[in-house]
């Protein structure tokens, strides 16, 4: 039995070490990435933002767990990507290997235990999706994860976290709306927008964070935008101003 039980304990310190290897190749690969299309890409407003998620990923790899320079580096890429025009070659091919990036780093992080990095890795895969939103495909890829990954956040009893995962659901729901030819599904989807994005500014205006509470009011008047009267957009754009 005693033979058994050591055999068991490490079965299970090599399984958790190779989690952890891979989560650092996963880092590291997310790190190269951010770099190269740092590099290439016409950086809009928010540089800022991302540059520091990007310093506190490579402080995470350098000082901190596999899991934690993961989960870092995952903020860093969906950062970049709300921040960047991404070109036309680089939809074909980097886009892609974000994608593939993203669900690899979701997985793992549900083989490890680790609620938050889940979650901040199925919100990296709704902004790829977002990002390539012309693609037919797209809209619907992008409302699955970012779902799933509200559930997580309330569960996690995150409220910053949850108003980011609200505001990217909104997201997704207008860009499924905008691509629907069916009158029904885009008001399902816009009713849908709206109720995340209005919940997202609540909790930001209950964290005082008035970045945020406009990044959503804005959401909120882009889903107004398709069905209702124009004086309802103006005031939310006003206030989002």
């Amino acid at each position: 039995a005693r033979g058994l039980c050591s055999e068991g304990t490490a079965g299970a310190s090599q399984a958790g070490g190779l989690m952890e290897a891979e989560a650092q190749n996963l880092a590291s690969r997310a790190i190269e990435l951010v770099e190269e299309l740092e590099e290439e890409e016409e950086v809009e407003e928010g540089f800022d933002e991302f540059k520091r998620k990007k310093r506190d990923a490579e402080r995470a790899i350098a000082q901190g767990t596999a899991g934690e320079g993961l989960l870092a580096a995952m903020a860093a890429v969906e950062s970049l990507l709300v921040v960047t025009k991404l070109k036309e070659p680089l939809v074909m091919t980097r886009l892609r290997e974000i994608i593939w990036l993203a669900k690899d780093a979701s997985a793992l992080f549900e083989d490890l235990g680790d609620a938050r990095g889940r979650a901040v890795s199925l919100m990296t895969l709704t902004r790829a999706h977002l990002t390539r939103a012309q693609e037919p495909d797209a809209p619907m890829a992008a409302v699955k994860p970012i779902k799933e990954a509200v559930v997580i956040t309330r569960e996690l009893q995150d409220q910053a976290l949850t108003a980011e995962a609200l505001c990217l659901l909104g997201e997704a729901h207008i860009a499924k709306a905008a691509a629907s030819p069916f009158e029904k599904v885009v008001l399902e989807d816009i009713a849908l927008a709206t109720a995340a994005t209005r919940e997202a500014e609540e909790v930001f205006r209950l964290a005082d964070d008035r970045r945020g509470m406009a990044r959503a009011m804005h959401c909120t008047a882009r889903a107004l935008l398709r069905h209702t009267d124009e004086d309802e957009v103006l005031e939310g754009e006003r206030y989002a101003d």
